[in-house]
């Protein structure tokens, strides 16, 4: 009996320091991944930071695209200066006559 009771004991040790290995790389895994979470998160603050600036930046373009003259509005304003550059000829030679 005292030989079986040896053995139990025996297996008891070894698997009690199995099992405090495998606690140990456990928590080793698990301190490496609270890490890399806390990297993650600061690159997912530094991008959401960078998308925000984006869509601002966005917002602000179209805006100055919607606001800026079309190609046939500065023909228009090209044309009526230049007929209104022509009256004003006109009315200097007017005077000067």
């Amino acid at each position: 009996m005292s030989a079986d009771l040896k053995q139990r004991l025996d297996s008891l040790r070894t698997k009690t320091a199995l099992l405090l290995k495998r606690h140990e790389m456990l928590e080793e895994a698990a301190t490496a991944a609270r890490q890399r979470i806390r990297e993650l998160e600061q690159d997912n603050e530094r991008l959401q930071k960078r998308i925000d600036l984006l869509n601002q930046e966005n917002e602000y373009l179209r805006v100055v695209h919607s606001v800026s003259p079309s190609r046939s509005d500065a023909e228009n304003t090209r044309a009526l200066l230049a007929g209104l550059v022509r009256d004003i000829d006109k009315c200097i030679a007017d005077l000067g006559e």
